[in-house]
């Protein structure tokens, strides 16, 4: 959700700002949208496989979290 967000912000940008000089950047677009998700989710995975569907409440325990959720969050805020 957040990647198409800031795909969406950046095609917004390159429609309105950058009007004469944008070319077709979809598969681009496509790229961070999918591509930046399934980096993070592939990692966590691959690093937490035995983690994955463990209890009643969530699918992902508290270690997995702070692991795998807390770097990708302050990646992005520092970005």
């Amino acid at each position: 959700m957040f990647c198409w967000m800031l795909v969406e912000g950046i095609h917004l940008y390159v429609v309105l700002v950058r009007v004469f000089k944008g070319g077709f950047h979809f598969r681009k677009y496509l790229l961070v949208g999918w591509g930046t998700p399934l980096i993070v989710v592939g990692i966590s995975l691959g690093a937490f496989h035995d983690k994955y569907g463990v209890g009643n409440v969530c699918w992902l325990s508290h270690e997995v979290l702070l692991v795998g959720f807390v770097p990708a969050v302050a990646v992005v805020i520092m970005v």
